[in-house]
């Protein structure tokens, strides 16, 4: 049975992107490369303190609608295992949302079914912290190797026939909705925000009446002086 890791595939992905990006490559104008690459580096820099610490497992590898048997309303079977494997098993978790987290292949993911398929999941098999952290990372993951895998298969038979890898592009971009711009998980972002606006607010209430600040205020410069009264009125 094949064994992957984080740090083992994604850094893989990045080398074969960046082939796939070089010139005189038959797919070099056909997808955002260098944004893939991008992403993909910073999903290594996330990982890469974690990694020891996630669970792996024998994962499925490809949970998608049409590999899951519904009758009824009710899950029947779970078929297809040629891309069974043993890796992190946040990257099945990562991988099942990427593909049952919207509506159809090009759709918007929906927050909403996200928690609820998380909760679903970590009733039956409680995750950790850190998976938690980086279900994101797994869907990049997940979405990235079909980007590499449709190339490949697809150019072995037509040389710059990219397929459907298009449509997984963008499911790489979809997964980076659930990082803020700097790449924070969102609940450290949100910590971050708050003791930032505390902060500002001591400081202002701080610069506006401590009696040091209100005894020295003639001394300041008229440009410094305005500054601060136009943060107080704003």
């Amino acid at each position: 049975m094949r064994t992957t890791r984080f740090l083992g595939i994604v850094p893989w992905l990045v080398a074969r992107f960046k082939r796939f990006a070089a010139a005189g490559s038959p797919v070099a104008r056909a997808l955002p490369w260098d944004d893939l690459i991008v992403a993909l580096a910073a999903s290594i820099a996330r990982v890469a303190p974690r990694a020891a610490r996630l669970p792996n497992a024998i994962v499925h590898g490809d949970p998608n609608p049409g590999n899951v048997v519904v009758r009824d309303g009710t899950v029947r079977a779970l078929i297809d295992f040629d891309f069974v494997h043993e890796s992190e098993r946040v990257y099945d978790v990562g991988a099942l949302l990427d593909e049952f987290a919207r509506d159809g292949d090009d759709a918007a993911l929906s927050l909403e079914r996200i928690g609820g398929l998380v909760a679903a999941y970590d009733a039956e098999a409680p995750l950790t912290a850190d998976e938690r952290d980086l279900l994101p990372d797994a869907m990049l993951r997940h979405a990235a190797t079909l980007v590499w895998y449709v190339v490949t298969r697809h150019g072995e038979r037509t040389p710059g026939d990219v397929g459907g890898a298009p449509r997984y592009a963008a499911a790489c971009a979809r997964s980076r909705v659930l990082w803020n711009r700097s790449g924070v998980p969102p609940k450290v972002a949100a910590a971050l925000l708050w003791a930032g606006l505390c902060c500002g607010v001591v400081l202002v209430v701080l610069m506006t009446w401590h009696p040091w600040v209100i005894g020295n205020r003639a001394g300041c410069e008229p440009g410094m002086v305005r500054w601060w009264d136009g943060i107080c009125r704003s």
